[in-house]
């Protein structure tokens, strides 16, 4: 059950990154830009659209969606690794628009815990609305909805903790 809640959670981050990538690409062009990959405002979109599309299914279906999502993750990672490494200087990752702060180790662990549990979830045929729904009555799967809802508000804080910060020096 902990595990579905888990990975509920990271399926919300992807749901919620992809929103973001649709209603404002430009953070996300500027990333693929300096990836040399298509940086339009519609590439921009399409990976929020498929950001969005599995986030959403990895909530109800497990095997292969579950899969798409390990596959999102290991991407997101790999994107990353070099601009914590210092290899590609750029100003932010774009993952949640203009909340989106510069990558650090954090965001190494994040995307690579959402890429095991999502590989976790696919390995062990894992369906996390089944799961979910083991606890007994309204109470257990309201239960489980706030912990899936913090968990994932509790990632993307730490995934944009920079901006955060940020703004909270620029208002005072």
């Amino acid at each position: 059950m902990v595990l579905a809640a888990v990975s509920a959670s990271f399926g919300f981050v992807l749901f919620a990154s992809g929103v973001v990538k649709l209603r404002t690409p430009d953070p996300t062009q500027v990333a693929l830009a300096a990836f040399r990959m298509p940086s339009t405002r519609w590439a921009a979109q399409v990976l929020g659209g498929v950001e969005v599309l599995v986030g959403a299914l990895v909530l109800f279906f497990g095997g292969v969606v579950q899969l798409a999502g390990g596959a999102l993750y290991v991407g997101f990672t790999a994107a990353v690794a070099p601009i914590v490494l210092g290899r590609i200087d750029l100003a932010s990752c774009g993952c949640f628009g203009d909340r989106s702060t510069k990558p650090g180790y954090i965001h190494l662990v994040v995307n690579g815990a959402g890429a095991v549990v999502f590989f976790w979830m696919y390995i062990g045929a894992f369906d996390p609305f089944v799961v979910a729904g083991r606890g007994s009555g309204t109470a257990a799967g309201l239960g489980w909805s706030l912990a899936v809802l913090l968990c994932a508000l509790a990632i993307m804080i730490m995934l944009t903790r920079g901006a955060i910060l940020e703004r909270r020096t620029d208002s005072s």
